[in-house]
């Protein structure tokens, strides 16, 4: 039974250690060092990973076990091949996760990211990297949306790890979060967000709202896929869209004119992202296309990046965690958010290079390791 603690708090803390790495290499620090140094790094740590998760599925798991995780490492090792990386790493972090109780695996990101954002902030504040783009508060960040993302998501962790004892301080910081997210940052995206969660946690008190919750959780995955393919493609054809896209300040229309460029395949393609010089926007100022205004979405960017089979397995597994929790509040409540989250937010479920998000890499998780959460619902 030691044995077994310490083997937990070791892979524990190795995930702290490697979501704090994360944070800290996708900030404006990645500028600090060179590139050399920032992919040896990045290699270390991926391979701690690897050889942790090869030697607890060599000596601790039955030949059942062993058969099911060498099949998600030979699908890692193949889109490998298929230089899909991004979607190699996310299977690595979601077999090693598989490894460690979920709750534990929740907790380990909390503190990653909360110990990330607090040094890169504090790198910022004393001045070491850039605290401010312009007039916009982004504390060592590449923008403001990325640390919107963070905070919002520890948020929510929070609430979740102590959903059945929130106290008013809980309430108040919760409120002191919200307001830092619309005043400081202005991501409204992440507001939203919080104030969507707030409400669907109360509502979850009832049972029977509580059950239309889970049943909307289920269904989200596959519909907001299916509606964000479904305003890129026929935008500029309803006027519906375009209002809609307005308020949602022109995304539907960025998504667009990246559907155009790249269109839809059936396996992954590179995605090179639109950003405007300092040229550009001097030159062409309010006259600038949207196409620079950056790609924030999750679902039409897996859909492009990952192609149609990689993102019809990736909404099958969320759908198929969605159902998986069905019966626990703080999970619902928190995926509900974070599958909203992803509408407009592209690292909220898209594997792209950060693997910050926890319900992504649970969600694998949970279909990798089929007996996860059979003793771990709460």
């Amino acid at each position: 039974m030691s044995s077994n603690i310490k083997i937990t708090g070791l892979y524990t803390n190795v995930l702290t250690f490697a979501i704090f790495y994360l944070v800290l290499i996708n900030s404006l620090l990645q500028d600090k060092f060179s590139i050399t140094v920032v992919s040896l790094s990045r290699l270390f740590v991926f391979g701690v990973l690897a050889l942790l998760a090869l030697w607890n599925i060599i000596f601790y798991k039955d030949i059942g076990d062993k058969l099911n995780y060498v099949v998600f490492i030979l699908l890692a090792v193949f889109l490998a091949l298929l230089k899909d990386s991004q979607f190699s790493i996310l299977l690595l972090f979601a077999i090693f996760c598989s490894l460690i109780d979920p709750y534990m695996v929740v907790r380990a990101y909390f503190r990653g990211i909360l110990y990330g954002v607090i040094i890169v902030s504090l790198a910022s504040l004393l001045g070491y990297i850039p605290k401010m783009l312009g007039n916009i508060w982004v504390f060592g960040f590449s923008n403001p949306n990325a640390i919107g993302f963070l905070i919002a998501t520890e948020i929510l962790t929070y609430i979740t790890l102590h959903w059945k004892k929130i106290t008013f301080t809980d309430y108040l910081i919760f409120i002191i979060g919200l307001l830092f997210e619309k005043i400081v940052l202005s991501d409204d995206t992440a507001t939203i967000v919080l104030i969507i969660f707030m409400i669907i946690y109360l509502m979850s008190k009832k049972q029977s709202l509580f059950s239309l919750i889970s049943k909307l959780t289920i269904m989200a995955p596959i519909f907001l896929f299916s509606f964000s393919w479904f305003i890129s493609n026929y935008y500029g054809r309803y006027n519906w869209i375009a209002k809609f896209s307005k308020i949602i300040t022109d995304r539907p229309e960025i998504w667009s004119y990246y559907l155009n460029i790249y269109g839809v395949h059936l396996l992954p393609q590179k995605i090179t992202l639109f950003f405007a010089t300092d040229f550009q926007r001097a030159f062409f100022g309010g006259n600038l296309s949207n196409l620079y205004a950056g790609f924030d979405t999750s679902y039409i960017y897996m859909l492009l990046s990952d192609g149609l089979l990689l993102s019809f397995f990736i909404i099958f597994v969320l759908t198929y965690f969605a159902n998986k929790i069905k019966t626990n509040p703080a999970l619902i409540c928190f995926t509900f958010s974070i599958f909203i989250f992803g509408f407009t937010e592209t690292a909220v479920l898209a594997p792209l290079a950060y693997y910050q998000s926890v319900i992504l890499i649970i969600a694998f998780a949970s279909f990798i390791n089929h007996n996860y959460f059979n003793k771990n619902i709460k």
